[in-house]
């Protein structure tokens, strides 16, 4: 196989899933003489299941986690290497990874280590890791990629193509892929699948260890794990509400933020993303800045942001009431040092200001920062902190709220005049 390390990113079904049940296992290969007959029985009843005809049986093959971790380190082309480089500078800005991990090669190890399979559209294949041990959670591996080969002989799978889709509307189109194939994986494993084999599943629990993904930043494996965990949530509801008549109804009108995975009454409302553009501004910014990203963070990434010093709960409940937003990552060129400008809109002052509060209690748990305060006794709704490396400045306006990240003070103050013009 040869597949960048973005399209494995895109495919890859890795050993995160819903409450840890598929996260658990410990994926191996049937051997070469019952794998065949395996497989094609496994797929004709994930395909009765699932209430998709199957059309053709996709080829299926077993590649070794070394050849899997040299094709995906191999698989980094400029492109990808340079969406690499950004998203660490912006993760070490926002301090949800530290300063001086490496992103390429923390995704390598995360991706090469934790695969159990992956289906490649552009070949029509399935591909499964094999590993020393035989296990009854083979089965699922296959049921789960057999899904997704289903998905893309009956759905319009185009859209992971669309350029035009921010972050989060992949992040929420992904959900709805991998929710359909581990609610499809889980309810094959209650079908067909006798109860003592489940123990077996079940048993492996308590041996299993992730290995090299334990250094991986919380950040990063909670993202990664979001379109399986609140995915199978998301199209549990959607299946719930109307089967898989449903489900497939939502391959054409999909979800469009993650704030709807989170929250499936929102997609069912059609509650879609407020749109903030912060292009005007950054034209004004001045040539000592170039920007190298400009994305959507939605609701999950946000919450993520929160929830590393405020815990889940309180980070839930500051973010709930999102709106939509817009981030942008800036570049000094004097000194290639970087800044994160962010706006969030909110569903109504409240929920902006209730962020707002959070924000700032957030703050306070984060011991290395100190707060600016004389600056500020007459401005209420703007706050600034600092320590040996960066300041960190959040203001409040109405219904929205600005997140600024900078190595200078006279840049995030420069910078806030410029978008509050």
């Amino acid at each position: 196989v040869e597949a960048t390390a973005s399209l494995i990113q895109q495919y890859a079904d890795t050993l995160i899933t819903v409450e840890d049940l598929i996260s658990g296992l410990s994926y191996t290969m049937f051997p070469d003489y019952v794998r065949g007959a395996a497989y094609n029985r496994i797929i004709s009843d994930v395909s009765a299941l699932r209430e998709l005809p199957l059309k053709h049986v996709p080829p299926q093959k077993v590649i070794s986690r070394d050849d899997l971790k040299e094709e995906t380190a191999d698989g980094i082309d400029q492109k990808t290497q340079e969406k690499f480089d950004q998203t660490e500078a912006m993760l070490a800005l926002l301090e949800v990874i530290p300063t001086d991990y490496d992103y390429t090669e923390g995704t390598v190890d995360m991706y090469g280590e934790n695969i159990a399979g992956y289906y490649v559209p552009s070949e029509d294949q399935i591909y499964v890791v094999e590993e020393d041990q035989l296990s009854q959670t083979d089965q699922l591996v296959l049921a789960h990629e057999s899904t997704h080969a289903l998905q893309y002989q009956h759905h319009d799978m185009g859209r992971f193509d669309d350029p035009t889709l921010d972050d989060d509307q992949q992040l929420a189109f992904l959900s709805l892929i991998e929710g359909d194939a581990t609610l499809s994986s889980v309810l094959y494993l209650n079908e067909y699948i006798p109860t003592v084999e489940q123990l077996e599943i079940f048993s492996s629990f308590a041996d299993f260890d992730d290995g090299d993904s334990q250094n991986i930043p919380n950040f990063m494996i909670k993202f990664l794990s979001f379109p399986y965990d609140y995915g199978f949530e998301f199209v549990s509801a959607l299946y719930d509400k109307g089967g898989w008549e449903e489900v497939n109804l939502a391959y054409e009108n999909p979800p469009v933020s993650s704030e709807q995975i989170l929250h499936p009454e929102s997609y069912f409302e059609n509650d879609v993303p407020l749109n903030v553009d912060l292009s005007s501004p950054m034209e004004k910014i001045g040539e000592k800045w170039i920007q190298v990203d400009q994305n959507v963070m939605g609701e999950y990434g946000i919450y993520l942001i929160l929830e590393e010093y405020f815990g889940p709960y309180a980070a839930y409940e500051a973010t709930h009431g999102w709106g939509g937003d817009q981030y942008v990552l800036l570049q000094n060129t004097e000194t290639d040092s970087y800044a994160f400008l962010m706006q969030i809109d909110w569903d109504g002052p409240d929920e902006a200001k209730e962020f707002w509060n959070s924000f700032k209690v957030a703050m306070e748990h984060r011991n290395q920062y100190q707060q600016i305060i004389d600056e500020f006794v007459l401005d209420p709704v703007t706050r600034l902190w600092y320590d040996e490396e960066n300041f960190v400045l959040v203001h409040l306006d109405s219904r929205t709220t600005y997140l600024f990240i900078g190595e200078e003070k006279s840049d995030l103050e420069q910078i806030l005049a410029v978008v509050l013009e």
